[in-house]
C-alpha cells in the first residue's frame, strides 16, 4: 500500500500544476518536500514557501527574507505573541538563534484532502502575511513597538 505521505505529495503536485506554480521537489526517505515562492503587494514584498508532506499531514512554513535584528528581537517576539494569541491555526514564529521569521500551520491527514483543504493549507500563510506583515516589518525596523503595530494591523480589520 502507497504511504499517505506519497498521496499528500501528489495531491499537492496536482494543486501547484494545475494553479501553475513553479517549484522545486525533493523526496526524502519519509516526506515530500516542496519548495516555491511569491511576491506580496506590501512591504513584506516576497515570502519563501516549504510545504512538507509527512505521513501524518501537510506542514506548511512562509517566511520573508529578511531576519529581527538582535536589537529588535524582544520587541518582535513580544509582536509575535500577540498575533498568536487567539489565532486558530497555525502561528508566527521567530528562530532566536537568527532572527528569522515564518507562519507555520498543520494539517493534519489520516486520509486526501480534497483541494479546498489544500489550497486552504497553502494560502493560509499568505493571508497572514497581507494582514500582519506590515506590522511586523515596522516593528523589525524599528519604527513601532509591538503593542503600536499591532494596534495599526487590527485596526484595518
Amino acid at each position: 500500500m502507497e504511504e499517505l505521505w506519497r498521496k499528500l505529495a501528489a495531491k499537492t503536485e496536482e494543486y501547484f500544476n494545475n494553479d501553475n506554480w513553479t517549484y522545486d521537489y525533493e523526496e526524502k526517505e519519509d516526506a515530500g518536500i516542496f519548495r516555491s515562492g511569491y511576491g506580496m503587494k506590501n512591504k513584506v514584498r516576497s515570502v519563501a514557501l516549504t510545504i512538507i508532506c509527512e505521513e501524518n499531514g501537510i506542514v506548511t512554513h512562509t517566511g520573508i527574507p529578511i531576519s529581527a535584528g538582535e536589537d529588535v528581537r524582544q520587541e518582535t517576539m513580544k509582536f509575535l505573541t500577540l498575533l498568536n494569541y487567539g489565532l486558530r491555526s497555525g502561528c508566527m514564529q521567530m528562530d532566536l538563534r537568527d532572527g528569522a521569521v515564518n507562519f507555520r500551520s498543520y494539517l493534519p491527514c489520516v486520509d486526501v484532502p480534497g483541494m479546498e483543504m489544500i489550497h486552504h493549507e497553502i494560502s493560509l500563510g499568505h493571508f497572514m502575511w497581507q494582514k500582519y506583515g506590515d506590522a511586523l516589518m515596522s516593528v523589525l525596523f524599528g519604527m513601532k513597538s509591538a503593542e503600536e503595530a499591532m494596534e495599526d494591523a487590527r485596526r484595518e480589520d
